[in-house]
């Protein structure tokens, strides 16, 4: 039995320009916000990000990142134009608010602040817009790992961000949600780039080896890296979604309840297995929200052999992957301590809707295995 990582359904390739008029309907929380379509998230915040200085009469802005980010996200926001400053956050994953209010004193107040909800379940944003509102802060709230608003994701009347690309394998595909009321303005216009024939090369393969059960996770491994290996610089491309992936995202609106529904469902059946076996891991989310869409299972392995875990499992199919490569202000600094003990200790399962109950099951029976009390580094095979 093999895994894909995010397998090719003949309705995801982009055929054509053409087809429905994109609506963004799923992912309004309110009939009058404004769905904006973007390439990619890093777009989305970079863009949101110039307009908040813009309106503000400035030609540089503060923005505050959490500790726990992905550094590739902030690749367009590597300008003059922004100060980029970090802030730490809770072993919950919630901002520290001590640390926000160190880090302002240092540097000055912030003109924006992003609040992430990890792993695509809602985490509370009280706090954070309580200190938001009281220094004259924009909230801006990081969804890209939530395929659809639910209950405490997207109805705070913050700008939000999605990436639909990354739960539909599409070439691209990312939202900025903006509130009626919003204090900033954001225009993008779509990109007519070439036929994306590299990307579905890749997608093609990938599926077909996967599904001729084929060792391609052990050959090619996905994403395994240490923890101090620097990334070379990454081209963001260009900030407009391009017309095919729009067209694709307008036909399947109609679907995304469905498949939030199914993510939820096995990221569950995961959830409840790992609960119950005696396994020695750490469930980052020890009590699951009613409702939620996820991208992925993180699961947290304390001490020093998540990696090689990782590993084991994609050598025998299963695409476990590390999750975030932290920025080079936060990786290794021992002023953010949560951050860098999450990057060594957590790995991120697949959930996406293509899995059937017998591959979910399997694939926590082999992770709870090299997990297991009786599991020890060099043990496994």
């Amino acid at each position: 039995m093999s895994i894909p990582l995010n397998p090719l359904r003949l309705s995801d390739i982009p055929l054509t320009k053409k087809g429905p008029v994109f609506s963004g309907a799923p992912w309004k929380s309110r009939e009058n916000d404004r769905v904006i379509l973007f390439s990619r998230g890093q777009w989305a915040l970079k863009m949101l990000g110039s307009a908040i200085i813009t309106s503000r009469n400035r030609v540089k802005g503060m923005i505050l990142i959490p500790e726990y980010f992905c550094e590739i996200s902030l690749t367009p926001m590597r300008t003059p134009e922004f100060d980029i400053r970090f802030y730490r956050i809770t072993p919950g994953l919630e901002p520290d608010i001590a640390d926000l209010e160190r880090v302002a004193g240092l540097y000055g107040p912030p003109d924006m602040m992003l609040f992430v909800h990890y792993f695509g379940l809602p985490l509370s944003m009280g706090a954070a817009e309580v200190w938001c509102r009281k220094n004259g802060v924009v909230l801006i709230e990081d969804a890209a790992h939530s395929l659809l608003p639910v209950p405490g994701i997207g109805d705070h009347g913050c700008p939000v961000i999605y990436t639909p690309w990354k739960f539909m394998n599409l070439p691209d595909g990312a939202l900025l949600v903006l509130p009626e009321k919003s204090e900033v303005s954001v225009e993008m216009n779509e990109n007519d780039e070439p036929y994306p024939w590299l990307w579905l090369q890749k997608r093609v393969a990938s599926t077909v080896a996967t599904g001729l059960h084929l060792p391609v996770h052990k050959f090619r491994k996905i994403h395994v890296k240490t923890c101090d290996e620097s990334e070379p610089p990454i081209d963001p491309g260009k900030p407009g979604c391009g017309r095919r992936s729009a067209a694709i995202l307008a036909k399947k609106e109609k679907d995304l309840p469905e498949i939030g529904r199914i993510r939820e469902h096995h990221y569950r059946r995961i959830d409840d297995a790992i609960a119950n076996s005696d396994a020695q891991t750490h469930r980052i989310f020890r009590h699951l929200p009613g409702c939620f869409a996820p991208y992925v299972y993180p699961l947290r392995i304390a001490g020093d052999t998540c990696w090689e875990i990782m590993d084991a499992l994609n050598n025998i199919g299963i695409p476990a992957q590390p999750w975030s490569d932290l920025s080079p202000e936060v990786k290794n600094s021992a002023a953010y301590p949560v951050s860098n003990s999450l990057r060594k200790e957590v790995m991120a399962l697949p959930v996406h809707q293509d899995l059937k109950p017998s591959q979910i099951d399997w694939m926590t029976r082999e992770v709870i295995r090299l997990v297991s009390k009786n599991g020890r580094p060099g043990r496994l095979s």
